[in-house]
């Protein structure tokens, strides 16, 4: 079984070096230059450097729909594509190449919370739970047949950084099983999935980052816990300044008298905001701040 590799982030590292390890044949390996590496993903992992330490072909590109690329993938005949972790949508001819098909990884409950960023999402938006799913790729987005699909539990404690490596997890175990029944079988097979109402989540951007004040405590900590490592981190302005919030834990102050954005306890460089509604603690931040009781942020 033939399998070409594609991906760009640090969940692709994580699956192709899982994949390498258990001694399933990749062919070959696309990745994304790294030439305008400040527009990537804050979770970017160049895998030219797995292709270097493994000795398998290596394609870099900055279009996987390029003539190049389209002709690179035709020329080592793939039977199988895996895309993990690679934002640009794959034309027909892509998909149209490799033997038995094109199969993708999306950390969802697919058909439900398809589109962009779905880890942040999960988070910010305080769920219980996401999903792991392999799908058989056709010409929409996110859209397919389900090959395997596994529901990950959400925590209050989990972070992007614990859920990341939940799913990643998770998605080593299913890609492998799903390569093994490949090697026995010569063909697909897929899982009925729930009749979920579909959705599209959009693209976030760096404003999407900065907190606001007046928002609930709750909201503000989910959106701390969302993007936190491998994630830029939620930040706020104070003194012209951008300062990153790593870590917070709310608070219980529910006075409607205070403004939000207003500091009402500093303990040891602890420091309470008063939020929306409730309030949180600031934990820790980059860089490290003083400020001081009754300030606005």
């Amino acid at each position: 079984m033939k399998i070409l590799f594609i991906g760009s982030v640090i969940f692709s590292k994580i699956i192709l070096k899982h994949l390498i390890e258990k001694n399933i044949k990749i062919i070959g390996i696309v990745s994304l230059k790294d030439n305008n590496k400040s527009k990537f993903k804050s979770d970017y992992y160049d895998l030219k450097k797995i292709s270097k330490r493994y000795k398998i072909n290596n394609l870099e590109t900055s279009s996987i729909n390029s003539k190049q690329a389209i002709n690179w993938i035709k020329k080592i005949e793939p039977d199988i594509i895996l895309s993990i972790g690679w934002s640009q949508i794959l034309s027909y001819q892509i998909l149209s190449i490799p033997k038995l098909g094109t199969v993708g990884y999306h950390p969802s409950m697919l058909p439900k919370n398809r589109g962009k960023h779905p880890i942040i999402w999960s988070l910010a938006l305080g769920l219980n739970e996401t999903g792991s799913t392999i799908f058989l790729m056709d010409k929409k987005i996110d859209n397919g047949r389900i090959i395997s699909q596994e529901k990950i539990k959400i925590r209050q404690s989990d972070t992007a950084t614990s859920l990341y490596l939940k799913l990643a997890n998770c998605a080593k175990k299913q890609i492998i099983n799903f390569v093994k029944h490949i090697n026995k079988k010569n063909k697909f097979t897929f899982i009925k999935s729930k009749n979920y109402k579909i959705n599209y989540w959009r693209s976030r951007n760096f404003k999407d980052g900065e907190i606001n004040w007046s928002s609930n405590a709750i909201i503000i900590n989910n959106l701390v816990r969302a993007l936190s490592y491998p994630y830029p981190n939620a930040h706020f302005y104070y003194k012209g300044k951008m300062i990153k919030v790593l870590r917070t834990k709310l608070g219980k102050n529910t006075d409607k008298n205070i403004e939000f954005g207003k500091i009402i306890s500093v303990k040891k460089n602890l420091y309470e905001i008063k939020c929306g509604v409730s309030s949180i603690y600031l934990l820790e931040t980059n860089p490290k701040i003083k400020m001081r009781m009754g300030e606005y942020i």
